[in-house]
């Protein structure tokens, strides 16, 4: 996350103007999965729900137990 906001130029610019930025660089690009985590765990992971394609549960195929 660090490194894409510094390839950006706004790695000292606040979280609002992070934003726009980072929202013209989704435009042309896929984020990795390990960066989905880190704009997930910096809290912007919110505001790109619809281009990033869900990660698969870590529970999935589990079943039930009564």
């Amino acid at each position: 996350m660090s490194a894409l906001l510094r390839l950006l130029g706004v790695e000292n610019a606040s979280a609002y103007q992070h934003r726009p930025a980072l929202a013209r660089w989704f435009e042309h690009n896929t984020p990795s999965a390990g960066l989905r985590v880190s704009l997930r765990a910096n809290g912007y992971g919110v505001m790109f729900l619809s281009s990033l394609r869900p990660m698969r549960s870590t529970v999935s195929g589990l079943r039930a137990t009564a």
